[in-house]
C-alpha cells in the first residue's frame, strides 16, 4: 500500500531526475530517499525509474504513479487554501443595539453585513435606552453620542444635525408671520427623560418654558391593543 510519503518521493524524483536533488527538496537525506524508492519498488514488484546516465527516467508504471501523485498534490493544495483561516472567520451571535430613528438607515448595511458574514447570527435590539456593553447587554451600539464612555471604544461613522421644524401655516397663525418667531409663544413637541443625554433635548429644556411643551414623545415601546375575539 502506497502512502503520501511514497507518492511525494516518487513525484520529487520524477521532477528532479536526481535522488540527491529530490531529497533536498523534501528536506531529507539522500540515503533516506534511496531507501524509500527501493522499498516502494520492492513492495510493488515493479521498477518506477530507469537509472540512466543523465538521470532517473520514469517507467510506464512510474508515470502512472507520478501522475496520480500530482493530482493528489493539487487537491491537497486546494484543500489547504479553502480551509486556511476557516476557524478564524467571524461566527456566532452578534447583538447590536440602535435607536428607532437609525434602524431604517442601517438596515441596508445590516443586509450587506449578513452577506459578507453569513455565519454570524445578527440580533437587533431597537431601543433608545443605553445598554451596558461592559456587562454584555449588547456587543455593539450604533447610536447618537458625542463620545463613548471611557470603558468602551467608539468610532464616528457620521454626523447628525438637529433642527427645528414647523409648518409655515402654523407659524403664520401663531405669530402673524412665518419669519418672525417667538419661541415662547409656540407649542412644542418634547422628548421624555430617557433622552436627556441628547444635546437637542437639553437645549429644548433650557430654551423653551415647560408650559410650552404640550406634547411629549415617549421613547418606550408599548404593545399594540389587540381587538376582541369574535363571539
Amino acid at each position: 500500500m502506497l502512502d503520501w510519503t511514497d507518492l511525494c518521493s516518487v513525484l520529487a524524483i520524477g521532477r528532479a531526475r536526481n535522488v540527491a536533488e529530490a531529497a533536498a527538496s523534501l528536506g531529507v537525506h539522500s540515503s533516506t530517499m534511496f531507501r524509500r524508492l527501493n522499498a516502494v519498488e520492492s513492495s510493488l514488484g515493479a521498477r518506477l525509474f530507469e537509472r540512466m546516465p543523465d538521470g532517473y527516467l520514469l517507467t510506464p508504471v512510474g508515470e502512472v504513479i507520478s501522475a496520480a501523485a500530482e493530482r493528489i498534490e493539487t487537491e491537497i493544495g486546494e484543500l489547504n487554501r479553502r480551509v486556511a483561516g476557516y476557524d478564524m472567520r467571524p461566527s456566532g451571535t452578534l447583538r447590536v443595539t440602535t435607536t428607532d430613528t437609525l434602524i431604517g438607515l442601517l438596515t441596508p448595511h445590516f443586509e450587506a453585513f449578513r452577506k459578507a458574514c453569513p455565519e454570524i447570527d445578527l440580533h437587533m435590539v431597537v431601543a433608545n435606552r443605553f445598554f451596558d456593553l461592559t456587562r454584555h447587554d449588547a456587543d455593539v451600539a450604533i447610536r447618537p453620542a458625542s463620545s463613548p464612555p471611557d470603558s468602551l471604544i467608539g468610532r464616528r461613522v457620521a454626523s447628525i444635525a438637529t433642527s427645528i421644524y414647523a409648518s409655515a401655516d402654523y407659524l403664520a397663525r401663531q405669530t402673524g408671520s412665518a419669519d418672525a418667531v417667538d419661541l415662547n409663544h409656540l407649542d412644542w413637541i418634547g422628548l421624555d427623560e430617557s433622552l436627556m443625554h441628547l444635546t437637542s433635548t437639553r437645549w429644548l429644556r433650557a430654551a423653551v418654558p415647560a408650559r410650552c411643551i404640550g406634547y411629549i414623545r415617549l421613547t418606550r415601546w408599548w404593545p399594540p391593543l389587540r381587538p376582541p375575539k369574535p363571539g
